[in-house]
Order: C-alpha cells, then structure tokens, then sequence
C-alpha cells in the first residue's frame, strides 16, 4: 500500500461497482488513461475482506480463535501461521514440524488461549501469545482426530480404537480416558463435530460409524452402509448431520442414518466442507476454484465466491458465522464477510448451470471481443457501444474456437456441430456457412493472408478452405487427435502434429501429403515455421523440442526440456526461441547452443511470439521485454504493445499501472491485444482495460 497508492487507488475506482456509492463520487479521479468495457456490476458482490499471502505451499487446514481475532492456518510447507483477522499481518510463525500437519484447534475456554496441532509423530499445544510449545504427546496410540471441549480447558485426542483421552494444557497431564465397548478395526480417518459431542469413522473397508460421546461412554449410533462413494465427510457443529462430499454433497441423519437430501453446483470434484456454527449455512470448496454457500433451509446455493486460482482445499467459518476463511492450493487465504447474503430468488435452470465459456477472441485493434459459449450462442462487445453485447445465434453445438477476419470486420467461427460460420461483426449478420462432416471441429487456422483456413476436425483429419469461394480439400493420415496445424505462407504448404507422435507436411493446393515426420515419443503439441518456411519447430510431451529440415524431412537438432512441452515460437533469424512447459514456465533458448538463457516461472500461454529480433516475448499475458544478457543484441524495435500482466499487477512499459484485485487473477482467458487487457470469467462476463 506504502510503495503504490496511486495505483491501488486507482484500481479501487475501476472495478468498483457502477452504482456504488464510490464509484458515483471519485469516478472522474480514475486514470483518464484507462477505459474499460462494458460497465461493471451495478452492486458489490461478496467479495474478499483480505487476501493472505505468505505460505510457501498448499493451504489445507484452518481454523479460526473463539472470538474470530486469530486465524491459524497450516500448510504443505510444514508452517502454521497465526494471523491477525483485523490488520492482515502475520502473528507467528510457527515452525519445526517433520510431518504434514493433518488438524489443528483453539481452546474455547479459560484465560490462556492455546493451539492443539496433530500429525503423524505427535500432538503438540501451542501458547497462542508467546508460539511456545507448551506439551507434546508422543503419537504412540495412533491418534487421528483431536477437538477442545467448549466448557472446559480440555483437549479430547481420539486414536484409532475409539478410545479418547482428556489433556489439560495448564496442568500438562493426562486428566482422564475412556474407551468405547465396540473397536472400530483401525478406521482409517476420523472426525469431530464442532461441540466435540459426536464423531465419524471409516476407512477403505468399513463404512462410516458415527458415534456420540457421552462423560463416561462413547455409544456408536448408526452404521452408514449404502452412502456411496464420497471425497470427504464433515459434520455439523451439533453432530445432527453428515455430510459426504464428491462432485455433489449429500446429507444424512446421523440418529436415523437415512439420506436427508442434496445439494448439486459445483462442476468438479469436492475438496473441502465447513458447517456454520449458528446459521443454518454449509460451505463447499472445490477444484473448480469456487466455494459455494448453501442454506440448509431452502436447500439452495445462496452465494457462490470466486477469488481462488487453484482448487479450494480448506474452509472454516467464525463463531458468529458471519466472517468464512478459505485456503487453496494458490498458497493464499481469504477473508469474506458473508453476514448479509440474502436467500436466493430462484434456482438457476439445468441449463444455465451447464453454459460456459469455451472459446475468446479479440480484434487485432481491441475494438471488438467476442466470447463463445457451450450453449452455442456467441457474445459480441464493441469498445464504444453501450448496448452491447450483441448475440450472435446460428450453431448448433458447443462454440470451439473463433477467429478474426478482415482486420475484425468478419469473424469465423467453429462448432461442435461440423460448421463454420462467417458473420459481419458490425452488423451481426450471418454471411456463410461452411458445412463439413458430422465430426466436430476442434480448432481453426487461418494463413497470414486469411486467403485460406484448416479446421481440424475430432475424427483426426483436417479439412482446408478457401475463404471467398468455399472450395475446400480434406487431409486423412493421422491416426489420432490432430493437436496443433500452421500454414507457411512462402511455401502454400500446412503442418499438423497429433497425438499419433508424428507430423505431417501437407500440399494445401493438392491436398496431398508430401511427407511425415517421425522421432517424437509422445504427443506433439506445438508447431512453428521459421519465417522462410525452410524450417519447422515441434514441440512434445516427450520433453523435447525439434527442428526439422522441410526439404528433406531430417531433424536438425533436438533441445531437451525438464518437462513436456506445449508451444514453441522462434526468432526471424532463427537464434533464439521460446518454449512453454506444462510445469507453468516459459523457458527462453540459444537455438545453435542449446542453451536455456532465461526461465519466466508461474505462467503458460495458450500462444507464443517472438518480435523479429528475438527481444520481445509475446504471450497470452501481454509482451514481456527479454533478458538476453550481456551478449544480447541491443536493437531499436518497439513491439505494438507494451503492456503485461503479472498475478497481481498491470504493468504499462514495465512499470506498475494497475492493481489487478483477486478475483480477477485467474480468468477463464486472459488477452493482451494492442494495450488492452480482456478478462473473461467462466460465466462470461467480461471485462476489457484499455490503456492509452
């Protein structure tokens, strides 16, 4: 905040909201230099308190002090960090553990606040104020779930054979145990609920137990047969309710055991549940990156949050239920203030919930976006109209790609449903349609000249057109998903790579292929042609990068990566090229050294391009200026676009120009065109910043 309030200032103004009371007040103080379109959302969404950034590693548990002051969160880093809930910073540190850390747990009473941690060695209590260990139980019982009693300073620790021990942290003793009459055959995973009254347990082979305890017993309830496959188990905080997660979430009674009902949203795999103490709310974290927020009332989402990069691993709410924490595998924790969400005037239908994003395009001038949608529908936004977007209808399926034509006059797009259509993008009218087979098109490719476009179809072939008068040849050979096609414009000539592990060089005029090329041992993902189309680079999943004479069909030479590789693009004077690995770098090369020069971590790019003289770097995320080194040649050349975006900042000539707020950190697609910058979310609202 101290090193870039202008920026943060300005920031807050953009993405403001268009009827909130700080947008209608500072609106003309934002930078004149930034317009944005379209209009953000009229109202505040539930957004984030805080974002904590400190871990080295996953997020996966949390747990906020009896009050909601504290926050302790423990990550794959082998830390736990205690927050301040109010100013953000880091309390403590707390540190020298061996094994991942599995549960951890304030006191809810007495006057000295304490943090029970377990893990696979022991169970550990912590002095909250002075992060002093304060006593340590060796894991000699095969502890697996631990809870503080909410009236008493006592740790109840829970081992495999159900017995469970009470600990006072003051006294550092043992101060009782109790063991159940039935064993439960080294359940593999247990569970507390929130008032320590009830537990869970099952393994591979048992099904779920839930047991009550009581001051001198632990009573199994009922056994839960026929619950089905599920990721996680939580329950509620009075133990009443069971709830087992996988793709939906499903809740039972734990007295009856029988299945109460279903909550379904989210579209993958469940990672994380946390029952609200007081309010009747269940949140749900998951690898789509969202948490949902469910009434357990209306049995319907209330909220859904977005802010996370990476699947949502951890969740925990504060006593009040107004304040829900969340962690990820990003390495961050957020803050969100849920206390006001009101109930939801209806559900979304089966088909609202299903429409999704699948493919953007912006013009090469940035004056016009548009976002296709799985619905089939096509989306069209111009930088100077209010009204937009206008809705383009005609496909039948799923959108797949789309592609400018004309300097944006005309846009061509690709379905599911075999055709590609060409429309007028002032108008939205409906030019052409280019009818192909039943097969679905994967992707389109245009020649610089945009004379001519390949689609490559899901039956592994690809078909060529002529854009004005609709001829067209189809290219058979490979023998699996084709996954990448290039035109090189000098020689009338195509490039396809395939999952096949080979590469075939086609004649577009004949159809016909002239040869294949063979020596990859696994998919080829990227193509480039050198600029005079004597050369072609490819790019594997066998972690490797090849140059191949197009001659004579021979590998000139081979550039070894430490992963499998994506893309690729290489220099006019074919010295140097860029690479993007599946480990999320962009790794930089000297082609006759075979020389890695500069690696650009935490980032992939769905394209690569590299400025004539090799200087710039053009990705999804904007142009990047590279670091050649002392033996870099220096040049004049300015690339058409100077403006980058990093995880958390908008930079214009490599300064800071823009704070980029969490939720907007990790669209669906990110474009960089001609100095602006196009977010677009899953759903399909888009925002594009342009900057003059």
């Amino acid at each position: 905040m101290e090193e870039n309030p202008q920026q943060l200032y300005t920031s807050g103004l953009i993405f403001a909201p268009s009827d909130s009371l700080v947008r209608q007040k500072f609106a003309n103080e934002a930078l004149q230099s930034v317009q944005n379109l379209p209009k953000t959302h009229p109202h505040w969404p539930y957004c984030v308190l805080r974002s904590l950034e400190a871990h080295g590693g996953d997020v996966h548990i949390l747990a906020l002090s009896e009050r909601g002051r504290i926050l302790a969160s423990a990550s794959s880093d082998l830390t736990i960090r205690l927050w301040d809930v109010i100013t953000g910073k880091t309390l403590k540190v707390i540190q020298g553990f061996q094994d991942l850390i599995t549960a951890i747990d304030f006191s809810k009473s007495g006057k000295q606040q304490f943090l029970a941690t377990l893990s696979d060695r022991e169970v550990r209590i912590w002095d909250v104020e002075t992060g002093h260990c304060v006593t340590t139980l060796p894991n000699q019982h095969g502890y697996k779930a631990m809870a503080w009693m909410r009236n008493e300073l006592i740790l109840r620790v829970m081992s495999y054979d159900c017995a469970v021990e009470y600990w006072n942290p003051e006294l550092g003793s043992q101060q009782g145990a109790m063991k159940s009459d039935e064993q439960v055959h080294h359940g593999t995973f247990l569970i507390f609920s929130g008032d320590t009254t009830a537990f869970a347990t099952w393994s591979d082979i048992d099904p779920v137990h839930i047991w009550f305890v009581t001051d001198n017993a632990c009573n199994e309830s009922v056994v839960l047969d026929d619950i089905g496959e599920f990721q996680l188990l939580s329950l509620s905080y009075d133990g009443t309710l069971l709830a087992a997660a996988e793709r939906d979430i499903r809740l039972y009674d734990t007295h009856s055991g029988k299945k109460v009902f279903a909550l379904e949203g989210h579209l993958m795999n469940i990672r994380s549940l946390a029952f609200a103490p007081n309010s009747g709310l269940l949140a749900s974290g998951s690898n789509d990156r969202t948490i949902k927020l469910w009434s357990l009332t209306t049995k319907q989402c209330l909220q859904q949050l977005k802010a996370h990069q990476l699947p949502v691993t951890s969740l925990t709410f504060s006593n009040a239920s107004d304040l829900l924490a969340s962690g990820s595998q990003d390495t961050t924790v957020h803050l969100w203030d849920i206390g006001t969400i009101p109930e939801p005037k209806r559900q979304k239908s089966s088909l609202e919930k299903l429409n999704r994003v699948t493919s953007v395009a912006v013009a090469e001038n940035a004056e016009i976006i548009v976002v296709g949608f799985s619905s089939s529908c096509i989306h069209l936004y111009s930088m100077g109209n209010e009204r937009c977007p206008l809705i383009l209808q005609g496909h039948q399926d799923q959108i797949s790609d789309l592609h400018f034509l004309e300097s944006g006059k005309t846009l061509a797009s690709a379905s599911f449903d075999g055709t590609i259509q060409l429309w007028d993008t002032l108008s939205g009218q409906h030019l052409k349609t280019f009818v192909q087979y039943s097969a679905g098109i994967q992707s389109l490719v245009l020649t610089d000249d945009q004379e001519m476009l390949a689609s490559i179809l899901h039956d592994f072939t690809i078909i060529t057109w002529t854009v004005q008068t609709g001829t067209f040849a189809i290219l058979f050979g490979h023998t699996n998903y084709v996954e990448k096609a290039v035109f090189s414009q000098p020689e009338r000539i195509l490039a396809s790579s395939s999952r096949d592990r080979s590469i075939r060089i086609w004649d577009i005029t004949r159809g016909t292929c002239l040869k294949s090329l063979n020596g990859h041992q696994d998919w080829v993902n990227g193509l480039a042609f050198t600029q005079d189309g004597n050369t072609l680079v490819s790019a594997s999943l066998d972690k490797t990068v090849r140059l191949w004479d197009i001659s004579s069909g021979n590998c000139l030479s081979i550039i070894p990566h430490d992963s499998g590789v994506e893309g690729v693009a290489i220099s006019c004077d074919q010295r140097i090229l860029a690479s993007t690995c599946l480990m999320r770098t962009i790794q930089i090369w000297d082609v006759p050294q075979k020389r890695c020069m500069q690696t650009i971590f935490g980032y992939s790019s769905r394209h690569l391009g590299l400025t004539s003289t090799g200087q710039y770097l053009i990705t999804d995320h904007g142009t990047l200026t590279l670091d050649m080194g002392p033996q870099g040649s220096k040049s004049s050349e300015q690339p058409r676009s100077v403006i980058y975006v990093d995880r958390e900042w908008i930079y214009n000539r490599m300064k800071k120009v823009l704070w980029v707020p969490p939720s907007y950190r990790n669209p669906k697609f990110l474009v960089v065109r001609d100095n602006t910058v196009t977010f677009v979310d899953d759903s399909g609202e888009v925002l594009a910043l342009r900057f003059h």
